[in-house]
């Protein structure tokens, strides 16, 4: 009796042994395999030169994944589109003084202006499209067309094997849209006498040019046309009458159009940013006729500049300046400078 207890005693201490001893070697174990699994999760942690290749090596393939889907497109088509206007009334009542410093008159204004880029691999369009209005009216008299002007360039452009370098065709239209009149005061009847002085392709013209074209920067050419063709055009016969000219813009009487051949010269940076907030465009034409290549006097140019000044998210800022000089229209450089200012909705320029 006294084995069997004693055995029984012997049995129930080593089931407990055995059960504690099996307890601390679990939790040994979950300690050791914790530990494990914190150096795994450490070593999986991103350090921060990884975070930097992995960012690094994540942008070039997106980079090189936005390229093959250019790639992938047979063309496509950038267009930059701005528009300003404006209108301004004066009107005075019983303030005789003011009346005669400024009579009562409307002026609207506005200027519009369209760049297209259609490319292909195997060839590129440009169109640069820009018009602008200006005209006050005399609630009692008349009304003065201040700026018409209506310019058209369309260019083709094929690749050569010279990166910037292309093969160019090109047509430049220059004209006004609305007819202008010239007042001279007739001092006996005491009115104004109204003369037609221009009108729609009154002058106009279209310089036709084939030649080569350089890329100067992004979205910015020189071109030079060294087989050239010029088209002056009166398309209103009676202005011949009106100013009592036997030849304008040497076109003689009778004549709708005059064609001159030589050369011709095209620089066309459209709106592009120079510094912050401060945005340049420029447009330079120049075209001599062959037979008057030896003198630089003879030679004709336009210039079209601007600055756009943009501040205050709505408001932007323009100067605009513009030089002319045809003999056949006078010896004397014509230059205009445009200041306007204005709030636009939406005052990005791209």
């Amino acid at each position: 009796m006294n084995g069997v207890h004693l055995y029984g005693i012997i049995l129930l201490l080593s089931i407990f042994y055995s059960k504690s001893s099996c307890a601390q070697q679990n939790g040994l174990g979950n300690a050791i395999f914790n530990m494990q699994q914190d150096t795994i999760d450490e070593n999986r942690r991103p350090k921060p030169y990884d975070t930097l290749l992995d960012n690094h090596q994540q942008q070039k393939k997106e980079s090189n994944s936005i390229k093959k889907k250019d790639q992938d497109y047979d063309f496509y088509n950038r267009l930059f589109y701005d528009f300003y206007a404006t209108a301004t009334a004066f009107s005075y009542h019983n303030d005789t003084e003011q009346k005669k410093q400024e009579a009562n008159n409307l002026h609207f204004y506005y200027n519009l202006t369209l760049n297209n880029d259609f490319k292909t691999k195997y060839f590129k369009i440009q169109t640069r499209f820009f018009n602008e209005l200006g005209y006050r009216k005399y609630f009692d008299s008349i009304g003065v067309k201040n700026e018409d002007i209506l310019r058209l360039n369309n260019s083709l452009h094929i690749p050569t094997k010279h990166k910037k370098i292309k093969i160019t065709s090109s047509v430049n239209i220059k004209t006004q849209l609305h007819k202008g009149y010239r007042y001279t005061m007739d001092r006996k009847a005491d009115t104004l006498i109204e003369t037609l002085y221009t009108d729609y392709n009154s002058p106009g013209y279209s310089i036709y040019s084939l030649g080569m074209s350089y890329k100067l920067w992004k979205y910015a050419r020189a071109e030079i046309g060294l087989a050239a063709g010029k088209t002056t055009r009166i398309k209103n016969q009676e202005l011949f009458d009106t100013r009592n000219k036997e030849i304008l813009y040497g076109v003689e009487r009778g004549k709708k159009r005059e064609v001159a051949y030589g050369i011709h010269a095209l620089f066309n940076a459209p709106v592009m940013p120079i510094r912050k907030n401060i945005y340049w465009e420029n447009t330079t034409k120049i075209f001599c006729d062959r037979k008057d290549l030896r003198f630089i006097e003879r030679y004709e140019f336009e210039i079209s500049n601007a600055f756009h000044f943009v501040f205050l998210d709505h408001l932007r800022f323009t100067w605009r300046f513009g030089a002319n000089y045809d003999q056949s229209v006078s010896k004397q450089v014509y230059l205009r400078n445009q200041y306007s200012i204005g709030f636009y909705l939406s005052n990005k320029i791209r």
